[in-house]
């Protein structure tokens, strides 16, 4: 398994050139995808080594990611991210379906994802409105095994819309008419599955700042959102809890810790490790995934815990899930989960 490659402070970035991470990407067509929103084209690390997979959906029109979000896509996936983005689905109620087929098609083909950690999705305006839909499907979750989301400057118009059951980032800028308050009232219904969220409204930033081949700050706190989700790296958790509300967000923004419960409520309780073990024991998997977060004692340590024992717990979802797919389909899987 491979280190962890989030940089997560301004002054260790300043080694990579303008907030790029450490590895080199490549891309590649899926050559064979024939599912909804096809076909795509995947971001890897140019790198010895096996990466989680990010699936990415694009906003209203936005297919031709090597132009259209160049920049954005490249950047994440230089921290240590196999990302595969949706090029079908200019206009779609329903991108999200195509988010989610996108991801069995990679597991079928890609020999490089790391089955060993979980997987995350995100997407920009009608890709973040279907990053929500994707985020609140809790059998998507299961099936591909996800553990974190980010809504970039979301702007509704998908179907299966609901609150996540998975950790999740929602951005918007300060100079975004186009969605105006919708991210922040998203963000204010995810709440009702009490999983950890964080909102950031970028000063100065408008709707198409994430797009093109332009610098875009949101990308290393997308990184490090994913690398503290994905890879429990607690550099990248440390710099998302210490610092995400920084100066380079306006008034609006916020981070949330699960139900909102902390050591003042529950003191030394380890009621959230009980509940998840009672979920766990009922043997239905959604109702462990909808055990609140943030039921601990509050301390760094419980945090970490919480974040690693979920996010094992899915991967174990997955692999469950594509053993049995593959046997079906006469495949050795032991060589890759």
């Amino acid at each position: 398994m491979n280190s962890v490659w989030v940089f997560t402070t301004a002054t260790t970035v300043a080694l990579a050139a303008a907030w790029e991470g450490p590895l080199n990407v490549a891309t590649k067509k899926t050559w064979s995808y024939r599912g909804l929103c096809h076909p795509g084209t995947v971001y890897y690390p140019d790198a010895p080594g096996k990466f989680p997979l990010l699936s990415f959906a694009h906003g209203f029109g936005g297919s031709g990611t090597k132009l259209t979000y160049e920049w954005t896509l490249r950047t994440v996936s230089s921290w240590g991210y196999i990302v595969v983005a949706l090029e079908g689905c200019e206009v779609s109620w329903n991108e999200y379906r195509g988010q989610e087929q996108i991801m069995d098609w990679m597991f079928d083909n890609w020999d490089t994802i790391d089955h060993s950690h979980p997987g995350g999705v995100f997407g920009h305006s009608q890709g973040g409105a279907a990053t929500v839909s994707a985020a609140h499907d809790g059998n998507s979750c299961l099936h591909y095994g996800l553990h974190a989301a980010v809504m970039m400057h979301p702007f509704i118009i998908q179907t299966n819309k609901g609150p996540p059951w998975i950790a999740s980032m929602y951005v918007t800028g300060t100079l975004d008419l186009v969605v105006n308050d919708i991210p922040i009232d998203i963000f204010n219904r995810a709440g009702a599955n009490n999983v950890d969220r964080a909102f950031g409204n970028y000063k100065l930033y408008n709707h198409f700042s994430p797009c093109w081949m332009n610098y875009n700050k949101e990308a290393l706190d997308i990184a490090n959102w994913f690398g503290c989700y994905l890879y429990y790296n607690r550099d990248s958790c440390g710099t998302i809890w210490g610092s995400f509300c920084n100066n380079d967000k306006a008034a609006q923004c916020y981070l949330i810790k699960g139900s909102g419960q902390n050591k003042q409520f529950l003191g030394a309780s380890n009621k959230g490790v009980q509940d998840w073990n009672a979920a766990i024991a009922s043997g239905d998997p959604l109702k462990a995934l909808s055990v609140p977060w943030g039921n601990h004692n509050g301390t760094f340590e419980a945090r970490m815990e919480e974040i690693k024992r979920r996010g094992d717990w899915i991967v174990a979802q997955r692999r469950e899930r594509l053993q049995k797919r593959w046997a079906k389909m006469g495949r050795n899987s032991s060589s890759y989960v």
